[in-house]
């Protein structure tokens, strides 16, 4: 059985630095002004970040949660006295639906504040140059 490799941005970069640091034309620390130990932690910095959203597994599961309990809730009353009759059910989904929305843009807003408060501009510079070798 073959180990599982992590597949996430730090791990991608690292690799690719690993690999092909010593080809020529491969994009060097020194001329970036950055060290191989301030890349590295910036990279698990980074990383930290991202992992915040969680898989693509629990979002996609919270996102289905915040949809369907309005319509559950909703579908515990009596629908003749509710203001939106039959439609009651279909009104608490679209009311799921702003929810899951507003959690989904809560949740980028707070992953991009973050990116944006760890940003060190040499460091990306030089991976972005790493990512286009």
């Amino acid at each position: 059985m073959r180990p599982l490799i992590e597949d996430s941005y730090q791990q991608q970069m690292l690799r690719k630095i690993a690999l092909r640091s010593s080809e020529d034309g491969f994009p060097k620390y020194t001329d970036f002004g950055v060290d191989k130990e301030s890349v590295e932690d910036y990279l698990s910095e980074k990383q930290d970040v991202l992992n915040l959203r969680g898989s693509q597994t629990r979002q996609f599961t919270v996102v289905g949660c915040l949809i369907l309990v309005p319509a559950l809730i909703a579908s515990g009353f009596d629908h003749t006295q509710s203001p939106f009759g039959d439609k009651t059910s279909l009104v608490s989904m679209l009311g799921g639906v702003v929810l899951a929305a507003c959690w989904w843009g809560l949740n980028s807003w707070r992953v991009n504040r973050k990116l944006k408060a760890i940003c060190n501009q040499e460091i990306e510079a030089y991976l972005r140059a790493v990512e286009e070798y």
